[in-house]
């Protein structure tokens, strides 16, 4: 089925915001954890490279500072 759908390409581009968005160290390192312990089982030769590899370093948005956990996790 054909959907007719033209792709503007001129909406995609580099971003030029300058938002940053605040994360805490310990919620980082739990999202770390969480998604590796997803790879390991979806893939575990991607996983062991992860492993070898160390820490993940987070996207340029993210501005990490020392913190907990957030509340709302259930841990």
């Amino acid at each position: 089925m054909m959907r007719n759908y033209n792709f503007d390409l001129s909406k995609i581009g580099v971003s030029r915001s300058k938002v940053r968005i605040e994360v805490s160290s310990g919620q980082f390192d739990y999202e770390t954890r969480h998604l590796l312990a997803k790879l390991s089982t979806r893939d575990p030769k991607l996983y062991s490279l992860h492993r070898a590899i160390g820490g993940l370093e987070a996207h340029p948005i993210f501005d990490v500072v020392a913190g907990e956990i957030a509340d709302w996790e259930i841990t």
